[in-house]
């Protein structure tokens, strides 16, 4: 149906002054719906927003909370004893005589410096490298 056939069809069925209140009517309906839908936007936008902000606000009044509680655990440690770093690593030293019997049936060696010393198995011939 045409627009000028609807507008005849409004004019038969309602008088003038009721067409002119219908329009109205629907426009005001209109503009109200429109202007819902925008506010409705707005609260949608501030409530992301809002939630938003919260968020990085909480996330970072709990970091320094967090940190706090590292730096409390770490106080609560007892002191290390002040002892030379020997005596405290768990590495037991032993002698040259004592290394070297540790391989009974083997040929081995002490080459270098004292302090600086390598274990070298001289019955085992050298892998050549690939």
């Amino acid at each position: 149906m045409k627009p000028s056939e609807q507008e005849k069809l409004l004019k038969e069925i309602l008088p003038e002054e009721d067409l002119r209140d219908f329009q109205q009517a629907s426009l005001e309906h209109g503009l109200t719906f429109l202007r819902q839908r925008r506010r409705r936007g707005y609260l949608l936008r501030a409530s992301a927003l809002a939630a938003v902000l919260s968020l990085v606000t909480f996330g970072l009044l709990l970091k320094p909370h967090r940190a706090a509680q590292r730096d409390s655990s770490t106080a609560q440690l007892p002191p290390a004893p002040q002892s030379s770093p020997v005596a405290a690593s768990p590495v037991k030293f032993i002698s040259d005589d004592e290394l070297l019997a540790l391989f009974p049936n083997r040929q081995v060696a002490l080459i270098g410096k004292p302090g600086q010393q390598r274990l070298v198995f001289l019955d085992k011939p050298h892998a050549e490298p690939l």
